[in-house]
């Protein structure tokens, strides 16, 4: 769960650049999304980077 200040920022973030105003519960699910995604990108590159490690180098 995203803590209250970082969904303050999120929420200014959101009114600054696309000029609407989300319900608490609408601006928790995007705050929530936003972890979730880049939890998934940062396993995704994790994978990819152990997967390079374990192959053989050509020469």
């Amino acid at each position: 769960m995203v803590n209250q200040q970082l969904l303050n920022e999120l929420k200014q973030i959101i009114k600054e650049d696309f000029k609407t105003d989300l319900t608490p519960e609408i601006l928790s699910e995007v705050g929530n999304s936003l972890v979730r995604f880049f939890e998934l990108l940062i396993k995704i590159d994790n994978q990819s980077q152990n997967t390079l490690k374990k192959k053989p180098k050509l020469i």
